[in-house]
């Protein structure tokens, strides 16, 4: 639009269709006996979903070392769920569901900023909302028996906020990240240790973390890189106001890469990395987990 003003408008849309089908096979006696795949079952009740969106982003130059990023969204999606008789699923759940429709909107947008500490140096802050549609299948998989489906499925909407630092020292690059996002109907999924099933958790949720990576031109034909990250988090799944910590299905505990890159000749290339993954045992410690994760 202007030297200091760019904005960027745009729509998406998507369409998505799902059947899972498990292929059983009625052969049997006491002989070895070939699957004949003659009958087939729903694994997941089948469903169709539609998205539409529409978006404006546009970052304004306030100063050669100061901008302003901003943007607003507006998603839309309706499903519909046919009829299914799930298998896998704990005993008390079995049986026939009618399935059932729903739609749902909403408006998200974002806000941000970055300085320019110097030419090689940048801070940056931002808060953005996020607007997700569940997880369909296991959502509409674990609803009971007889129970129709229609507008149950409630939307993810996320507050996220993010602080961080990126720019160059002598011959590394380097960026570093922490942010906090909440909601308060969030998505989780983790395992039942009674059952021993998996299920989706819809609850009041907070995520936090930080992510740090650099990447130093040791020589002119090496090269290191490093990357750390972590996060966690927790939900108010009994909505009691108590905060447990979420599942190690949804949070991954600390990890830690180192990666080298040699080019030999403008032919041959060697590369190396080293990964630690390290151990959590909060979700155990609460009782939401029947293992740590190792």
């Amino acid at each position: 639009m202007t030297d200091a003003l760019r904005l960027n408008l745009g729509l998406d849309y998507r369409t998505e269709k799902d059947l899972s089908l498990l292929i059983i096979s009625t052969a049997a006696g006491g002989a070895p006996a070939f699957f004949d795949g003659s009958s087939t079952v729903n694994q997941d009740p089948p469903f169709e979903l539609e998205t539409f969106g529409l978006f404006a982003q546009g970052t304004y130059e306030v100063t050669p070392s100061f901008r302003i990023n901003a943007g607003l969204r507006y998603d839309y999606f309706d499903y519909t769920v046919g009829p299914s008789t799930p298998v896998f699923v704990p005993p008390p759940s079995l049986g026939f569901r009618p399935g059932g429709t729903g739609d749902g909107d909403g408006f998200s947008y974002n806000i941000g900023a970055i300085f320019d500490i110097s030419d090689t140096t940048s801070v940056f802050a931002s808060f953005a909302q996020g607007f997700s549609i569940p997880n369909f299948q296991l959502q509409a998989r674990f609803v009971a028996p007889g129970v129709s489906v229609n507008d149950i499925l409630e939307p993810v909407v996320v507050d996220s906020y993010e602080v961080g630092i990126r720019g160059e020292l002598y011959s590394t690059e380097y960026s570093f990240a922490a942010f906090f996002a909440e909601s308060d109907l969030g998505e989780t999924a983790q395992i039942d240790p009674a059952t021993g099933f998996g299920s989706i958790v819809r609850s009041p949720q907070r995520n936090y973390g930080f992510e740090f990576a650099s990447r130093t031109a040791v020589t002119s034909q090496l090269d290191v890189s490093t990357s750390i990250a972590w996060n966690d988090g927790e939900n108010d799944a009994n909505n009691d106001g108590q905060f447990l910590a979420l599942s190690s299905l949804s949070v991954l505990p600390l990890n830690i890469r180192i990666r080298a890159d040699y080019q030999v000749n403008p032919r041959l290339a060697l590369s190396g990395s080293i990964n630690y993954l390290a151990s959590r045992s909060d979700a155990l410690n609460d009782g939401v987990d029947s293992l740590a994760s190792e």
